[in-house]
């Protein structure tokens, strides 16, 4: 989207690399907070997902500040149940945040899970009728058919569903995916 976000990822990415407590989640977000609110860019802002794994406690900690759910894929008799990583905090660097209010939210994590990260470039592709991929069932199937794949074919997968669901028409926004397996 342009030079403007080019500098907020950057200044985001080096933010949070120069932080010495990156357990702090909700320290970590006032600090990118303020780093874009200083940039003084008039309404630039991010969404962002913060987020950390424990494979020993078998959990993830995290403060989603309005990306596009990330989803956990979890293996269950019936296929795979998907479970959203919900916003719980306003987007990053143009409103005032109310720190003291952001709960850093934790779910559990089993062998198998697959943890989904994804712009909002991947659920919010439309059809020729308007429709967004995000909100149909040929979306979750892909998902669920997909999670136990590798994390390539199940990227290809997604891709491949995007630029179809699209009729391979241009993109408007980027198609952005990380991809975790946990206990592999």
């Amino acid at each position: 989207k342009g030079l403007p976000a080019a500098l907020i990822m950057g200044l985001v990415m080096n933010t949070v690399k120069i932080i010495e407590n990156k357990e702090d989640l909700v320290g970590v977000i006032a600090s990118v907070d303020k780093a874009i609110k200083g940039m003084h860019l008039q309404d630039k802002y991010t969404v962002l997902f913060l987020g950390i794994v424990d494979t020993e406690k078998m959990s993830i900690r995290y403060i989603n500040a309005s990306m596009s759910d990330p989803l956990i894929l979890s293996p269950a008799p019936d296929g795979y149940r998907i479970k959203p990583l919900t916003s719980n905090a306003s987007v990053v660097g143009i409103l005032d945040m109310d720190l003291e209010n952001i709960k850093v939210a934790e779910k559990r994590l089993f062998r198998g899970d697959v943890i989904l990260m994804a712009t909002d470039g991947v659920s919010e592709v439309m059809d020729d009728n308007g429709v967004e991929l995000g909100d149909t069932d040929m979306y979750r199937r892909t998902l669920q058919a997909g999670a136990s794949k590798s994390p390539e074919e199940f990227v290809n997968d997604i891709v491949d569903l995007i630029l179809k669901y699209n009729g391979d028409k241009k993109l408007h926004d980027d198609v952005t995916m990380m991809i975790a397996k946990v206990g592999y």
